[in-house]
């Protein structure tokens, strides 16, 4: 399982998507969607990132071979909230050709870390005479 990281004012999560083996004859289109993590950790979609990939839809052209690599992001969104790194998962799905399973094997999954760039600051307070 791949995992990606990106602190929050990074603003993207950049993964990416490798033609591991085989020189392709036609294109294959590869989709790229986000998932609710089930871990308590689990960032909060539309909160914490858009579940939204761009470009969302990777095509892999005609004659690629192996180490053909492609990149999708996920936004990040920063806020001003002080908490512990949060995930949600990343899979990837063929939606060209009709029989996916003759190709290309998709059961990989990943997982998006979001690490907080917010702090707390805790001081004495400041005595008045």
């Amino acid at each position: 399982e791949s995992v990606y990281s990106a602190n929050e004012a990074d603003r993207f999560l950049c993964e990416t998507i490798e033609l591991v083996s085989g020189v392709l004859t036609f294109p294959i289109s590869v989709t790229v969607v986000t998932n609710p993590s089930p871990s308590p950790a689990a960032a909060t979609p539309a909160v914490d990132y858009d579940p939204d990939p761009f470009p969302g839809v990777l095509i892999f052209p005609e004659g690629s071979g192996p180490g053909t690599i492609l990149r999708d992001n996920v936004t990040i969104v920063d806020d001003d909230i002080v908490e512990e790194t949060e995930d949600f998962d990343l899979s990837a799905s063929i939606t060209n050709p009709s029989d996916p399973a003759r190709f290309v094997d998709t059961r990989d999954m990943a997982v998006g870390l979001i690490m907080d760039d917010d702090r707390v600051i805790i001081g004495f307070e400041m005595p008045n005479y």
